[in-house]
């Protein structure tokens, strides 16, 4: 890759010191500068660790509370991990704002898999309960009937 980036930059200032005209070294200065700060700001991205290790503990969180067990937490369960491995890697290859973009959707995704394990286990808690007390159910509907 070397001086690719800058070829065009490079190109421009040859033709400016060849042309023989004099131009203000303030403005050649600005032109030559802009592109190099440009480059510089892209480069400069401070790596997701943070967000990385959040969505890492969203993630122990959500098996914890047993989303392997349920079909549409254990998919999101698992695009998580894709997401947040993606992001390692991109963190390894210093390609930072990708590897934030990949740990937001880890995050999600992990968020998502949590919510829909917790209520997996909500709903298998209530449906224990009216298994073990169907005299409740009963008082219920005949609660809904009287006026």
């Amino acid at each position: 890759m070397g001086n690719a980036p800058l070829r065009p930059v490079i190109h421009f200032a040859k033709v400016i010191l060849t042309a023989g005209r004099r131009i203000e070294p303030r403005i050649v200065l600005v032109l030559l500068a802009a592109p190099a700060t440009n480059m510089s700001a892209c480069a400069s991205a401070p790596p997701p660790s943070s967000r990385v290790g959040t969505a890492e503990n969203t993630v122990h969180d959500a098996r914890a509370v047993g989303a392997s067990a349920d079909p549409a937490a254990n998919a999101y369960l698992q695009s998580a991990e894709y997401a947040l491995a993606t992001s390692k890697q991109l963190i390894e290859q210093r390609n930072n704002e990708k590897a934030a973009w990949f740990a937001a959707r880890g995050q999600a995704d992990a968020n998502l898999s949590l919510s829909l394990a917790r209520e997996a286990q909500a709903k298998k808690a209530d449906t224990t309960e009216e298994a073990r007390n169907p005299a409740a159910e009963e008082d219920c509907a005949t609660e809904r009937r009287t006026p």
